[in-house]
Order: C-alpha cells, then structure tokens, then sequence
C-alpha cells in the first residue's frame, strides 16, 4: 500500500530529493552516522569539561577522605553510618538516610577507585559525572519513549527510535552548552554530583513510571498488579521523602503528566480514566502521607532548638524572589559578575570574550552533529516513525502501541504525526514544570533567600533546571518539526543548532576560567595536593616527607574554613592505615586517627 502523501512529506524540488537519495547512499549513512555520533559526543564532552573536572569542593573535600576512612574494611558501614545518624540529622532538621548513602557509597567508591588507579579523586569524580549525566540521558528519552499520542480515529502512537534519538541528540547538546562553572562551592553542576543530577533522573524518571504503571492497569487490571503498584508508589514515595527535597518536584509533574495523556475513544475511555486516577491518586496520597510524617518528625525535633537553616523553610513573598533569582540564574552567561568576583580573588581583573578559547570549536563540531542526525534522519521523515504496514516502513521506523489496538491496523499518517506533535507538546510542558520546580523547592529554605540575593548566583538546582529547559526546547522543536515540511524541518534544526554553537562559544571560555580559579585558590590547591599524595602512595622516604608537607599545607590553606581540616586528615589517615598499615604521615599525629 502506498504510503498518503501529504504537505508534511514533500520534497518540494529536485535539489531536496537529490539530496534525499544521496542520503540514503548506505556508505554515505554509516559515514554520516559515525561523524555525527563523534561530533555530538566529543564536542558535548569538551562543553561540560570544565564542570566535570571541576576541584573537590565544600563537604567533599573531607567527605572524600572520611567515608571510606570510617568504612575502611567495613563495607556494611556505608549504610549503618547513615542510618545510625538518623536521629542526629533529624535533630538538625533534615530526613534524608537515603541520599546520605547514596552519598557515603559515592565517595568511597570514587576514593577507593582512585586508590587503585593511581589516578586523582577529581578525574574519577569526573568519569563519576559522565556516567550520571549518561544516566540522565537515559532518564529523558524514556520519558519521552513513555509519552503517547492519539489520532482523531482512537489510534495510539508513539515516537519511534529516529524521533527519540533526535531527543537524545538534541538534549546532550543543549544540555552541555548551558554549564557554568562559577560558585562551586554552591553549583549543582560541580558539586553534590550524585544528588543534583540524580534530579534529572527522578525528575522525568518517575513520571514516566507513572505512565508505564496507568498503561499496564489499562490493559491488563488485576489485583496482582493492583498490589505491586501501590507497592512501587509506596516505595517511590517513601524514597523521595528520604532522599533530597529537590526530588519532590517529580510526583506534581508525574500527575500533570498523566493528566495530559489522550484517552481511548469513548468505548474505552472510562478504563483509561481509572487507571490514571488510580495511578495518580496512590502517588499523591503515598507522598503525601510520607511528606507529613516526616515534617511532622522535623518540627518536633526543630521544637527543642534551633535546626539547620538550609532545611527551614520560609514562607512569604520572598519566596517569589528567590525563584525568579534560581530560575534566571540557571540560564548561561547568567553568572558572568560572579565569575569575575571569582578571577579576581586569584588576581585576574578581566573576564575572557566570548569564543576566545580555540576550545570553541568544540561547540560548533557538537551543533553541527545535531544538524547531521536530523539531516540523516531526513530520508525517513519523522511522520513514518507511525503507521507500521505503510509502504516503505521497518519495525524499526514504525511505533505504534497496540496493546489495546490491532497491529495490522491502517494509521493516518498526517494524523498521526499530529497527534505526536501533541505529546511532544505535553512533554515539553512536563520538562518546563521541572525546571519551574526544581527552582522553587531551592527557594523556600532560609538558606536560600539569605544567600540568594541576584542573578547569577548557582545553586543546587541549577544543572536539572537547565537540563529541563533543554529538554523543554527539544520537545518544541520535535512538535514543530513533526508538523513541517523537509525543507522549514531542516530550517529550523540548522537555527536550533546556530544557537547552540553560539551559546556554547561565548559560555566555554568563562567556565574554563572559572575552574582554573577555583583549582588555584590556596584551600584548593591544598586539597588538590593531599588527595594527589593519598592516590600515589609512595613509599619511599621522599614519598613520606611530601606527604608531611602537604599535611602542613592542609592545615595552613583551609585554615578558618570550618571543620574540613580535622576532618579531611583523619580521615585520610584511616584510610591509609587500612590500604598500607602505616600512617599518612608518621611525624604528625592527627586526633582520632
């Protein structure tokens, strides 16, 4: 059967179709996939370079050394530890035992890896990154894999792997061209890694679980299944409620999401209907039950004395403020005072311009590489990743969800792509309400509206914020892709590509100043020194004597910052006696180790 012609498919002169067959030249097309997978990937890689190889800063200068010190040759103890301090947090204000160990399995694997490798604690936190951003990665495309639409005859359609390989491509380089690098101390980019990008993938994980739960009721209800999804809701729930606040956003979207999810024609509709609401509803009660439980738990604790001020929250107008000052900051060049204020601690007076690293030519390999996916997915055309049984489909270009339709039926092509630009739509809608999200749940603690006084000043939030907005542009453009001719398609990916390459040319170079500040401060360079002494181990009399020396530089560069000192050398102290059974340094003696 011939597949409907229509607006969206044409190729309206002969210099497209030639193109359009030169594309499908099989030696061309593996050539043409390969530049485009090395461009995407290698030039996002150098975007985020200066992110990911950012110096160990705030708690994991010491938390670095002091997990694995205390687990050393105890592993059971990077659970027990977090656990057994349950009562000491909730008496600061905070329930959170999961992401602590989350945290406490993080730093001591990427210490002990380090360890083993003889290679830096900040390359293997960096690899860490890479892996969690890959993670993320996963986490978008599956929501988008999730998201259904459905044509005006009852068919239910889905994006096939062409579309969602668009959205992977697309993701990773809007995603790498907005990094900032400045207030590491503060920035969810650089720091607190496993929380903060963790984010993204809660943030568009757990709503499409929602929706892969709602399907799986509709089209096969039982009271097993019944059970095990209150079960997973109960388990998600209680998870999010023990991990980090900047997850909550997740369980609102998931709803939102499930609302915007078509229904079956009129036959079905009422299944469809309950399904959702039972979804939705468990969700929401289970959180809910969980979120008043543990406040309860934190205000009675917070009644007897003063808790930490990053957990208590603050109600009032200033709520609004801050929002604005986290949303806006989570924008690139947002920051550029800041990043000055950082140069000129370490005696820089000027920020670079824009594209004035050669490194830049790394944001224009990585747009071009969008551009030459959407180009080598131009053949195929986006519309016939719907409508299997139309001439010219495969399985792989072909996407429809027939658990409660025939497979052999006949899809309207135009149709159906209209109805995927829809759920492109609410996909773009779900990623908004996360970055809205994720930048208000950093602006009700007390914390955050003393310190966050202007735009520009990162936060915790500031990587799934972008991330999301990244996304958001993503679902946008497919929508408005799916419904447009080859020629405006193209048009409009070589605009959305231009605009990363410039984005990513002017921000490049004021992140990689800001990280070479930061890893020359005094503290840094301390710390930087310590650790690089702990992962060589050498044992020989000159290895003993630098270790000694960086002990001194320890103790003289974070000197007034705190108890990150104490901290850090006790732990690496453990954690060397454990790994060589003499101690770090034998002419110093540190308390406790």
């Amino acid at each position: 059967m011939d597949q409907p012609r229509d607006r969206t498919s044409s190729r309206s002169d002969s210099g497209t179709r030639s193109a359009a067959a030169w594309l499908k030249d099989p030696r061309v097309r593996a050539v043409g996939w390969v530049l485009a997978f090395a461009c995407v990937l290698v030039g996002a890689l150098v975007m985020l370079w200066p992110v990911l190889i950012a110096p160990l800063a705030a708690d994991q200068r010491h938390m670095y050394a002091e997990a694995p010190g205390q687990t050393a040759g105890h592993w059971t103890r990077m659970f027990t530890i977090p656990i057994g301090d349950i009562r000491f947090r909730l008496n600061q204000g905070r329930f959170a035992p999961l992401a602590f160990i989350v945290q406490w399995v993080s730093y001591t694997g990427v210490t002990l890896m380090a360890m083993a490798t003889s290679t830096s604690v900040a390359t293997v936190q960096a690899a860490q990154k890479i892996v969690l951003l890959i993670l993320s990665l996963g986490s978008v495309v599956g929501f988008a894999a999730a998201l259904r639409g459905r044509t005006p005859a009852g068919t239910l359609v889905r994006f096939g792997r062409g579309a969602l390989l668009l959205v992977a491509a697309a993701v990773t380089v809007l995603g790498a061209v907005g990094t900032q690098a400045q207030l590491q101390p503060a920035n969810g980019w650089t720091t607190y890694a496993v929380l903060t990008y963790g984010a993204i993938i809660v943030g568009f994980g757990v709503p499409a679980l929602a929706l892969w739960l709602a399907r799986r009721r509709t089209v096969a209800p039982s009271r097993l299944l019944t059970v095990l999804t209150v079960l997973v809701l109960g388990l998600v729930a209680a998870g999010l409620n023990s991990s980090y606040e900047l997850y909550y956003v997740a369980v609102p979207v998931a709803v939102v999401t499930l609302a915007l999810q078509p229904l079956a024609p009129a036959a079905d509709r009422a299944r469809e209907r309950r399904a959702k609401l039972f979804v939705g509803g468990t969700l929401t009660a289970l959180f809910l039950v969980a979120l008043v439980a543990v406040r309860a738990a934190i205000s009675y604790a917070c009644a007897s004395g003063p808790c930490y001020i990053g957990t208590s929250p603050k109600i009032d107008a200033g709520i609004v403020k801050t929002w604005l000052y986290n949303f806006g900051s989570s924008v690139p060049l947002s920051g550029r005072s800041e990043v000055l204020t950082t140069l000129k601690a370490v005696g820089q007076d000027t920020l670079p311009g824009p594209f004035s690293s050669p490194l830049v030519v790394f944001a224009f390999l990585a747009a071009g590489g969008l551009l030459l996916v959407r180009l080598l997915l131009g053949p195929l055309g986006l519309g016939r990743i719907v409508a299997p049984g139309t001439a010219g489909e495969t399985a792989d270009d072909a996407a429809v969800d027939t658990a409660d339709e025939t497979a052999d039926e006949t899809v309207d092509a135009p149709a159906a792509r209209k109805a995927l630009s829809v759920a492109a739509l609410h996909g773009a809608i779900a990623a908004l309400l996360i970055a809205f999200g994720s930048a208000a749940m950093m602006s009700i603690s007390r914390q955050a509206q003393d310190v966050i006084l202007s735009f520009g000043h990162v936060y915790r939030h500031t990587v799934v914020t972008w991330v999301a907005l990244a996304a958001t542009a993503t679902f946008v453009a497919l929508a408005i892709d799916l419904r447009a001719t080859w020629r405006k398609s193209i048009v409009l990916w070589s605009a959305v590509a231009l605009v990363a390459a410039l984005v990513g040319g002017a921000v490049l170079p004021i992140n990689l100043a800001a990280t070479h500040a930061a890893s020359v401060d005094p503290g840094t360079l301390a710390v930087t020194r310590i650790y690089d002494e702990l992962v060589l181990a050498d044992p020989s009399d000159a290895g003993e004597q630098r270790r000694c020396d960086a002990v001194r530089q320890a103790r003289k560069g974070l000197a007034g910052k705190g108890p990150t000192s104490g901290r850090m050398l006790k732990g690496l102290y453990q954690i060397y006696r454990y790994k060589y059974g003499k101690p770090f340094c034998s002419s110093i003696t540190i308390r406790g180790a």
